[in-house]
């Protein structure tokens, strides 16, 4: 018998394709019919190791872009590549880069994506009075903001992040006249336009069928 040198298996014969995977008939169904649109929205792949979340991505991506796919895909494992360092690099660059073909987009997908999230003992700084102080996430309020610090320029930037606290969000599916989806919570916010041609900012909770809004074209 001959000894089989091809590689780890589970690469080998990972399905290349979305025609190639076996089972989550319906998941594959969706995911072709963006692929034939040419149209992705943000996706979320959730479930227990083995499932196919990351086979799913990769296939996906071979299936849009063709032979030359991973130069439209970027990979990161959230549990090693994440904070304000990797947005402003790694991923800046990546999204400055222009798209092969006629594709409008690229992909970036985040492995592992559960673990952006940090302990409540992480020790973050924050601002008080001017002045930069270390506190842990625990301890911080509900309302609290956290600002971006620049390594390079030692200085705080204006902009800032939101603690959320542990917990779960229910997740809608927003769907246009147009097929587009959008995956949001309850309380995001969108701009209405109304019968006097105004546009109000409405929380999806309060929207209704036949509601226009107005979204953005990039």
């Amino acid at each position: 018998m001959e000894r089989d040198t091809g590689g780890i298996w589970i690469e080998k014969y990972r399905p290349k394709t979305l025609s190639e995977i076996v089972g989550q008939e319906k998941i594959v169904a969706l995911l072709k019919a963006y692929v034939a649109k040419k149209s992705l929205p943000h996706l979320l792949f959730s479930g227990p190791p083995g499932t196919g979340k990351t086979t799913a991505a990769l296939a996906m991506a071979r299936d849009l872009y063709g032979d030359e796919w991973k130069e439209a895909f970027l990979e990161l494992n959230a549990s090693d590549e994440r904070g304000i360092e990797t947005v402003r690099t790694t991923i800046k660059n990546y999204a400055r880069s222009s798209t092969l073909g006629t594709m409008s987009f690229k992909i970036l997908f985040l492995d592992e994506s559960d673990n952006l999230c940090l302990e409540g003992s992480t020790m973050v700084s924050v601002l008080s009075d001017g002045e930069r102080k270390n506190i842990a996430i625990s301890d911080l309020g509900d309302a609290a903001t956290l600002p971006s610090y620049d390594f390079t320029e030692r200085k705080f930037e204006q902009d800032k992040g939101k603690v959320f606290r542990e917990g779960t969000r229910s997740i809608y599916r927003l769907v246009l006249e147009s097929g587009e989806e959008v995956l949001c919570t309850k309380e995001h916010p969108f701009f209405r336009l109304d019968q006097d041609g105004q546009t109000r900012k409405t929380p999806l909770g309060n929207l209704k069928v036949g509601d226009k809004i107005v979204m953005s074209s990039e």
